[in-house]
């Protein structure tokens, strides 16, 4: 049997990390694109925000009736304060042992699951007490409205009650976790927004993870696209042609790679971090396939290649531009070869008049 605590929380602690993967390529170009950096405690932070925010709605909205006739409609609440009387009424049956008071613990259950809200804002967003209450009444409003509804029409009556002390406590909760949050971020400042910013090595570094990362995803994408028609259809996987799987897996996300370089001298990894390629000594129409060549382009090659000692030479390059990386003006390996360099992709600043 399900723990009614602990479920919820690994359930949005898997579905968070899931979608914080779906969604990293878009996180980190709209990051590099408003601050110039990939910041870690921000990249937390906002991790923490995605699985709490699925978490509150596993908590407040699950598990859903079987069927949307609902057996049992929940009557509202609407008495405010009257947790206090629970409270009082429940001592005796605890035998006067507060945290064995089931009453007690709802409200303290409802105050601790807004405190992060609190909290995430003042980190996140830098926002105060004020903000946090606000923001605290209406998420526990929207809520319980939802659960008033019955998931908004979906079930034909509430099948969670709709209960005003839950919504103070909550409010309370968020703006508690706001005040508690205070100290901690009392002296950081708002977070900077886009400068031009040096091409550090950590940057050059998630570029290139962000390139790998794109050929693996796009290759999943486009490889489930072929299989789940055959999949659904009762027809054999094995009966697709190898050609066909190796075009999806591996030779379509690397063509796209290529267009990328040939058409702008960038990755699509350089892209997301917000670079940008500058053309040196040798022309463009010859180094821009060098530098692919030489770059994610070999590397996708390889992966291909079956001759003896393959896999030896894709991981000596792989390391060759690792350590390229850390060299000079952190051109890298490819870029070096094909004379080439990246430079930060910040616009030129209007001037005025």
């Amino acid at each position: 049997m399900s723990n009614p605590i602990i479920s919820p929380a690994v359930g949005a602690l898997l579905v968070g990390s899931g979608l914080a993967v779906v969604l990293a390529v878009p996180y980190v170009a709209a990051q590099y694109r408003r601050y110039g950096r990939l910041g870690f405690w921000r990249l937390v932070g906002n991790v923490a925000l995605l699985i709490y925010v699925i978490a509150l709605f596993s908590y407040t909205l699950m598990p859903f009736p079987e069927s949307t006739q609902v057996v049992r409609c929940m009557p509202a609440q609407l008495d405010p304060f009257r947790f206090l009387s629970d409270i009082a009424a429940g001592q005796a049956a605890a035998d006067g042992r507060l945290l064995r008071n089931t009453a007690f613990l709802q409200v303290a259950f409802n105050v601790l699951l807004f405190m992060p809200l609190g909290v995430l804002l003042r980190g996140l967003a830098r926002r105060g007490a004020i903000v946090a209450t606000l923001t605290g009444f209406a998420a526990s409003l929207l809520i319980e409205l939802t659960q008033l509804t019955g998931l908004w029409g979906v079930y034909s009556c509430a099948y969670r009650v709709f209960d005003v002390d839950d919504l103070i406590a909550n409010t309370g909760g968020a703006l508690l976790g706001s005040l508690i949050a205070l100290p901690v971020f009392a002296f950081s400042g708002p977070a900077s927004e886009r400068v031009a910013r040096p091409v550090t090595a950590g940057r050059r570094l998630v570029g290139m993870v962000v390139d790998v990362f794109i050929i693996g995803a796009a290759g999943f994408v486009l490889t489930l696209g072929i299989r789940t028609p055959v999949y659904l259809s009762g027809g054999e996987l094995d009966a697709i042609p190898s050609a066909l799987s190796d075009a999806t897996g591996l030779w379509i996300p690397l063509a796209l790679q290529l267009l990328s370089v040939l058409a702008t001298g960038a990755t699509l990894g350089e892209h997301v971090v917000a670079l940008r390629a500058v053309t040196g000594p040798v022309p463009a129409p010859l180094a821009r396939p060098i530098r692919f060549l030489a770059g994610i382009g070999g590397y996708g090659l390889l992966l291909a290649a079956e001759f003896p000692g393959a896999g030896v030479v894709t991981a000596l390059l792989v390391l060759a531009s690792i350590v390229a990386v850390f060299v000079g003006d952190r051109r890298g390996l490819a870029c070096a070869v094909a004379g080439m360099r990246v430079v930060d992709n910040v616009p030129a600043p209007v001037s005025a008049g």
